[in-house]
């Protein structure tokens, strides 16, 4: 689980909304960034959420390694 949250963007937040958003966040785990493989430490990660038409991926960075 994601401890503190995530920096997510505008878009994101106004298209899940805050209740989905919460629930999408509570269901991902502070791991390791998903561009660069080192560990998330106690940073808030960014939340990046890919449309790749068939499904939607969502996946948790480094502020520096990708923006929401």
């Amino acid at each position: 689980m994601l401890p503190h949250g995530a920096v997510t963007d505008t878009r994101t937040q106004a298209l899940l909304g805050g209740e989905a958003l919460g629930e999408l966040l509570d269901a991902l785990w502070a791991g390791d960034c998903q561009s660069c493989a080192a560990s998330l430490g106690s940073a808030k990660p960014t939340l990046a959420i890919d449309d790749l038409h068939v499904l939607t991926r969502a996946t948790v960075h480094h502020r520096a390694c990708r923006t929401p």
